[in-house]
């Protein structure tokens, strides 16, 4: 347990970055995502070091990339070896946390091509919103479905100190480009110590190098030399949240907003770290001063409109389950497919609290109001997909989450002989029956499962591990 929630916490949920675009996203998210995939590619490189003969390509998201040597595409790879009869398998591990299924498609050609698999595991759609929710406007509802795991938010200051040579994906004429720029930049200021908008982009580039004590020098530089440049506080805050420094980035950030009480930027940076330095509620109150403001737009009052069930995440992970319940107590859902989700989740919260009769009659509630299909981008997404493996023709392995109902997989993919489904429905529900929910889950992320332990994620693996292995010797 404590191995999942510790990889649970070095996870990047760059997501939260849509509330406000690139600018936010330009210095801690893309370092923490490189951060990540790099661990990530390493595991897969020292597994198809050891020149094995079969090769598995695990897709997904976050229930698919977390966990390290317990997540189940590495529980996966073991229990293959342990029963493959002489044949020796690789497993591949390409989850992409808080991503909907479109963008784990996009990625399939690309990862075809480098690990060249036999099989494909696909176990994909939690993020994608569902159809009624999608509105004309688009208005980042996946975004607020990821955001229901709160852990998952702390990683994208966790573990952005490990150096990043290649973050700019290795390209040496950017490299090269990086370096006339600096120098002169560098020129700039040693010909005018007090040139602000020099040390501003002087600092800039280094955080986009990861060399964030460098940053901060030129930055703190550019505040002394222009101490009502907002845009230099600003920078400087960034930097700050990147190099985990929470106290004086909060305290830069409200200077920050002290200088243009108007500006959105900074109030969203101290939203984004208040929820990264484990202080859920300053994060409310933060995105309720935005709305006073009159600086939100609607993806920040949809985030505020589904606090409580991301506030109720964070409650239960903690042990807090009266403060979870009176959080879910306090959604007001406008949709079924919120409804549903709520009563799933107060079914998971039932399930940890033991009370398996509750738990139960949440689920059939939740049932009775959500679609039993799939949604449309889905739908869209898996059909790709067959297209891609089809053409390539590698099998595939299509694994339904933890309790859900194997049919709507069934409905879209039908009897084809190169694929194979995975049912986790019955064999969790019963596990579920006889033991807490603690036990194979960390947190309520899907409502009525969550992001697996290392028991859940053993019991996932030994699942698809029978179903490849009856694929692969029939």
């Amino acid at each position: 347990m404590a191995r999942v929630r510790e990889e649970w916490q070095r996870l990047a949920l760059v997501v939260f970055g849509l509330l406000v675009g690139v600018v936010v996203l330009e210095i801690g998210l893309r370092i923490a995502g490189l951060v990540f995939l790099s661990v990530q590619e390493r595991r897969n490189q020292l597994s198809l070091r050891e020149g094995r003969t079969y090769r598995v390509l695990c897709i997904g998201e976050s229930t698919t990339a977390l966990g390290g040597e317990d997540s189940y595409p590495s529980q996966l790879e073991r229990s293959l070896n342990a029963r493959g009869k002489g044949v020796s398998f690789s497993v591949i591990n390409r989850g992409i946390p808080a991503v909907t299924t479109d963008v784990i498609v996009g990625h399939l050609e690309e990862s075809l091509a480098r690990y060249r698999p036999d099989v494909v595991v696909a176990m994909m759609g939690i993020n994608d919103p569902a159809d009624a929710d999608v509105t004309g406007g688009q208005r980042l509802t996946a975004f607020v479905e990821a955001l229901r795991t709160y852990k998952l938010l702390r990683w994208i200051w966790l573990g952005t100190r490990a150096r990043l040579a290649s973050w700019r994906h290795g390209a040496e004429a950017d490299r090269a480009a990086d370096r006339g720029t600096e120098e002169a930049l560098a020129r700039r200021v040693r010909d005018n110590p007090h040139d602000a908008t020099a040390l501003i982009e002087l600092g800039k580039l280094r955080a986009a190098r990861h060399e964030l004590a460098l940053a901060e020098v030129a930055l703190r530089s550019a505040v002394i030399a222009d101490p009502q440049n907002q845009r230099a506080w600003l920078e400087l805050g960034l930097v700050q949240m990147g190099a985990h420094e929470h106290a004086e980035a909060e305290a830069t950030l409200q200077h920050t907003i002290a200088l243009d009480p108007t500006a959105q930027i900074p109030r969203v940076a101290l939203v984004q770290l208040y929820w990264f330095s484990d202080r859920p509620e300053d994060a409310r109150r933060a995105a309720e001063e935005l709305v006073d403001a009159g600086l939100a737009n609607d993806a920040v009052r949809d985030w505020l409109h589904n606090a409580p069930l991301t506030l109720a995440t964070w409650h239960a992970q903690h042990g807090r389950l009266d403060d979870a319940e009176r959080e879910l107590q306090s959604f007001r859902p406008r949709t079924p497919a919120e409804r549903a989700y709520l009563l799933r989740t107060l079914g998971s919260l039932a399930r940890m609290r033991g009370d398996q009769a509750s738990a139960e009659d949440y689920l059939r509630r939740a049932d009775a109001l959500a679609s039993d299909d799939l949604s449309e981008r889905t739908r869209r997404s898996y059909l790709e997909m067959l297209r891609l493996l089809e053409a390539s023709g590698i099998p595939l392995v299509a694994v339904q989450y933890p309790v859900r109902s194997i049919e709507p997989l069934r409905r879209l993919l039908g009897a084809r002989k190169d694929v194979w489904i995975v049912d986790n429905e019955s064999v969790f529900k019963e596990a579920l029956r006889q033991t807490p929910y603690a036990e194979y889950f960390v947190d309520t992320f899907g409502g009525d499962f969550g992001h697996t332990t290392p028991r859940g994620a053993h019991l996932l693996a030994e699942n698809v591990a029978q179903s490849i292995l009856a694929g692969l010797f029939r």
